[in-house]
């Protein structure tokens, strides 16, 4: 679908307007003016998600003064004909309002502009915005994002966008995933040399795409990993809810009679969960932060927490057999860093694990018995860079240590 829409800026930088009522602006504003085009409920409800989400957003309209409803009655045959006005500014009009008749036909919405603000808008392209698929919350963070993309030395970031949304930080915080996983928004992150610290650049497309992935991670040394596509992402997601029990584990019926009552079912007991201490002491071990600079960060703390409970937990099941502590443990604390890198090129694929957790806690398990002198082998010598960089972290976590020491002491006189 090709074109463009003009969309209001008044509109997208309201504070007071939802996000859904401002897609929903923008969706009227893309056929406004258009030939033959009536405004109707049922017209739009195919543009929304649900006519649920399209009912709120026009009662948001309506309120906030962005679209005036007008009706009166044909003299001969009593019919009402209903008319409306889009808003470049909002007014302090009623929003339902009888008026004389006039040559305007039922379902005619005409947008009435501001005056000298005529030349405030934003080009949104209409595949966004007529696509049957987009919520209108999603719809309406696009055409904020593509507002603000345009100001001068205006820097992207969530919390920027949220300054001009009236949603709360866990509500915008939905839409702003939302909006990356509909493939219209991609994500690159970068390392800034400082200790776990990222700057972020995003890109914002005219067309979805799901066929990439919407987070791509630029490592200090060059290479470049990315995340699993949005298309396997939305698959696997859509598998794992499939799979999931509500409201925990599901008891048998039984039948029970006055000789013998109905014996509840065991809850099942709770799996493992390493500590903050273990998972702390596995981190410091492998140096996982040195490894986050070379491979994916999710991956680096999951494969961490695999290790740790391979470690520590009492009982494991590992590929449908329990596997004993004395078997688990002299491996898995001898695992150093070299093990650890020498595992992750290895690119297990977890895009198709049922449980990714529990499947690459097996696969890691397996490796370390096929690999059981890895260890004994010699440490390679660390390259310019990575020494850099490890005085560096040395370096800002001294200087916290000795603020944390200075502010204690000063607590304390």
């Amino acid at each position: 679908m090709s074109g463009f829409t003009m969309g209001c800026n008044h509109a997208l930088r309201s504070k007071e307007l939802p996000l859904a009522a401002k897609g929903l602006y923008l969706v009227i504003s893309s056929f406004c003016g258009m030939p033959g085009w009536r405004l109707s409920k049922s017209q739009l409800v195919q543009f929304c998600e649900s006519r649920y989400a399209l009912e709120k957003a026009w009662h948001n309209l309506l309120e906030a003064g962005y679209l005036k409803h007008r009706f009166f009655q044909m003299d001969r045959s009593g019919a009402f004909v209903h008319t409306y006005d889009l808003l470049q500014i909002p007014e302090g009009s009623p929003a339902y309002q009888y008026t004389a008749q006039s040559g305007r036909a039922n379902g005619d919405c005409r947008f009435i502009t501001g005056g000298d603000t005529m030349r405030d808008f934003t080009r949104i392209p209409n595949a966004v915005l007529r696509s049957k698929t987009i919520p209108l919350a999603v719809k309406g963070l696009f055409g904020v994002v593509s507002h603000l993309t345009l100001i001068p030395h205006f820097h992207l970031n969530p919390d920027g966008v949220r300054a001009f949304c009236a949603e709360r930080l866990k509500r915008f915080s939905s839409v702003w995933r939302a909006l990356k996983i509909s493939g219209l928004l991609k994500q690159h992150r970068y390392p800034t040399g400082q200790e776990d610290g990222f700057s972020y650049q995003y890109e914002l497309l005219a067309e979805p795409d799901r066929e990439t992935p919407y987070l791509t991670n630029h490592h200090a040394d060059g290479t470049v990993s990315t995340a699993k596509t949005i298309a396997e992402y939305l698959s696997h997601a859509g598998k794992k809810l499939r799979a999931l029990r509500p409201f925990g584990v599901k008891t048998a019926r039984t039948r029970s009679s006055n000789a013998a009552a109905s014996v509840p079912a065991k809850a099942a007991k709770p799996p493992y969960t390493p500590s903050q201490a273990e998972i702390e002491a596995v981190r410091q071990r492998i140096d996982a932060g040195r490894l986050k600079w070379q491979y994916d960060a999710g991956l680096v703390d999951m494969a961490t927490g695999a290790l740790a409970e391979i470690e520590n937990a009492p009982e494991l099941m590992i590929s449908k057999r329990t596997v004993p502590l004395a078997d688990r443990a002299q491996l898995a604390s001898a695992f150093t860093y070299d093990d650890m890198s020498s595992f992750l090129r290895t690119k297990t694929d977890l895009s198709h694990a049922g449980n990714p957790a529990a499947y690459l806690r097996t696969v890691l398990f397996k490796w370390m018995q096929e690999h059981p002198h890895t260890a004994d082998q010699p440490v390679k010598p660390l390259k310019d860079w990575e020494r850099e960089w490890l005085e560096r972290v040395k370096e800002v976590r001294r200087r916290r240590l000795a603020a944390e020491a200075g502010q204690q002491n000063m607590s304390t006189t």
